[in-house]
């Protein structure tokens, strides 16, 4: 009989298979664990009842799980004096899925952390958390049940396999003195002699696969978007670099089925207008590359001189390079005449909708305007609404 370790196999179990791109889940499926340390003993004699307790009740003892323990930590140190036996690894991958509790990082050794080796020496480049709620568990927001996402973290990339130096050894000063007087040469940027040194890589490959299975998530479960969350507002060459390789991705491998943030712009600003808010929203357009689109509703509140102001904005629109406008309101038709050719007034919002969805295509920015009486915030989320079929990607970029 096959052991890992020195501990045989359970004989009641079968492996989980995969082939074509699918797995194939035995009856009783053979699932190594690693108990961890500290907490995770108690932990996992805990979960452990849990999760029997679950398989019975779904399947009505006709299926179980085979339980099979592999070591790692200080359960590992002890036994064999390694803090993750090569058996260790070598039953994970036959077994294909496995599951651990907490493991300690080890002071001094060859191994920074036990979990990350894990994540590296098997690839597991990505950490997949579901986020939702659950009806009964308290929750200090009002609209808990509207929470409900899919995390795709990068696992083996960037600080993951981040290298350092430590202040003051030799290798972080030959370091910085390369940097400071090669990399940086000529430069007011300087780095301090007193640093600690580290590098974090991120590459085309890494970041391609994460974004690709997040991807693929969302269209067969029928996400509406897909976010990719970095600091390329400070790090433009890594973080920065994630965000443009993942467009690249989804533009490369998912065209039919994906609309990029970075292809329609939808600017909103719905929630007020005047005559001069509505001419510095008109400014941001104008210093926008791509063509240009103006929704545009009533202004509100302006008096006698209502109707010459909504003219000016059909003026002034023109001077700034928008190539159409979409209207709504009672005084708009003055913006539609001023405007002249490439304007159209509606009489709703859904027909309003349905002209822009029509002809909307990548490259254009769509600035939305209009005083909160018009609604238009019901244009703005008909427009992010990626059609049926397609999943939108866009991105946010971390605050400090």
């Amino acid at each position: 009989m096959a052991s890992f370790n020195g501990v045989p196999v359970p004989s009641n179990g079968q492996k989980v298979e995969y082939s074509n791109g699918k797995y194939s889940v035995p009856d009783h499926p053979i699932v190594p664990f690693i108990e961890g340390d500290g907490t995770g003993r108690d932990i996992w004699k805990a979960s452990v009842r849990v999760f029997d307790a679950a398989v019975e009740k779904a399947y009505q003892g006709k299926r179980s799980v085979a339980w099979y323990e592999v070591f790692a930590g200080e359960k590992a140190k002890a036994r064999f004096q390694n803090w993750l036996p090569d058996d260790t690894i070598s039953a994970m991958r036959e077994f294909r899925v496995a599951i651990k509790g907490p493991l300690t990082t080890p002071i001094g050794g060859g191994i920074r952390s036990l979990n990350v080796a894990l994540r590296q020496i098997l690839d597991l480049y990505c950490c997949v958390r579901p986020v939702k709620y659950y009806a009964g568990v308290p929750s200090p927001v009002k609209h808990p049940e509207r929470m409900n996402i899919v995390i795709f973290r990068e696992n083996t990339e960037d600080v993951y396999a981040g290298i350092e130096w430590e202040e003051g050894t030799p290798d972080a000063a030959r370091l910085i003195e390369f940097l400071n007087k090669d990399m940086l040469k000529g430069g007011k940027k300087q780095i301090r002699l007193d640093s600690g040194i580290g590098i974090k890589p991120m590459s085309v490959t890494g970041t391609k696969r994460l974004v690709r299975m997040a991807i693929q998530h969302a269209l067969e479960h029928k996400n509406k978007a897909v976010t990719l969350v970095h600091k390329g507002n400070i790090q433009k060459f890594t973080e920065g670099a994630f965000r443009k390789w993942g467009y690249e991705l989804a533009t490369e491998e998912f065209r039919d089925q994906v609309v990029t943030e970075r292809e329609s712009w939808i600017i909103d600003d719905s929630y007020n207008a005047n005559p001069n808010s509505v001419r510095a929203g008109l400014d941001v357009l104008r210093s926008l590359a791509g063509v240009k689109w103006l929704v545009f509703g009533d202004m509100g509140e302006l008096g006698a001189h209502r109707e010459a102001s909504h003219a000016d904005i059909g003026r002034y629109a023109r001077a700034c390079g928008v190539e159409r406008l979409f209207a709504l309101g009672s005084l708009t038709p003055r913006t539609v005449e001023s405007f002249g050719s490439g304007a159209e007034w509606f009489a709703d919002a859904e027909m309003l909708v349905r002209r822009i969805e029509a002809e909307l295509r990548p490259g254009v920015t769509v600035l939305i305007k209009g005083s909160r009486v018009n609604r238009l915030e019901r244009v703005v989320q008909a427009l992010i609404k990626p059609t049926p079929g397609e999943t939108a990607l866009n991105h946010h970029s971390a605050a400090s």
